[in-house]
């Protein structure tokens, strides 16, 4: 009987050791499966997230659409063109050669690269000096009379429209681009030959 109880207990023990290690097995399996599938979900994560924030964005910008029928205007009021000039003689003339010192213009504030754009459109440069022969003479003086020149800026005034459109990068590269539909007006001057005139001494 003694012998029986002691078999007992030492088969029931190898099989609770076997059936713990299988247990154990098993929890090694699942824990090994969780922590894969954790990794897989951790590179598909940072990998939607990289593709998505940062090689995928929009941006809006302004750019060329139309532009209007040029008008002639002046800016500005009436420049003095050095000293007065005074005749010795009867029948001398002032005159006024040529003028330079003012360049076209653009109303509003544009960035460089639509500055670029719009030149281009335009056909004219801004910022650049222009210089323009005039080739006036006053009326016949009198001995000792002066005459004093004048000048006033003038230009082609061309209404501008831009639009706003919606740039999608991909890698730094324009994928795909679109109209928002917003649009603004800006001005042109174009830098024309001004007017002039004289004022006279009696």
């Amino acid at each position: 009987m003694r012998k029986k109880f002691f078999r007992g207990i030492i088969v029931t023990f190898l099989l609770a050791l076997m059936l713990s290690v299988n247990v154990f097995a098993e929890e090694q399996d699942d824990l090994s499966l969780k922590n894969e599938a954790i990794v897989l979900e951790d590179e598909d994560y940072n990998g939607g997230i990289s593709t998505y924030d940062y090689s995928y964005y929009d941006v809006n910008v302004w750019a060329y659409k139309s532009k209007g029928t040029p008008t002639n205007v002046s800016k500005g009021g009436w420049i003095k063109l050095g000293i007065p000039f005074t005749a010795k003689s009867k029948g001398e003339q002032a005159t006024i050669g040529s003028i330079s010192g003012y360049s076209s213009e653009l109303s509003g504030s544009v960035s460089v690269t639509l500055k670029k754009q719009i030149e281009i459109k335009l056909g004219y440069t801004f910022t650049k000096h222009s210089a323009f022969y005039v080739g006036a003479v006053s009326k016949p003086l009198k001995v000792n009379q002066s005459a004093t020149r004048y000048y006033k800026k003038c230009y082609e005034k061309t209404l501008v429209t831009l639009k706003e459109v919606k740039k999608t990068y991909k890698n730094g590269q324009v994928i795909r681009q679109k109209d928002t539909g917003k649009t603004k007006t800006v001005y042109a001057y174009k830098a024309v030959e001004p007017d002039f005139h004289f004022t006279y001494s009696k």
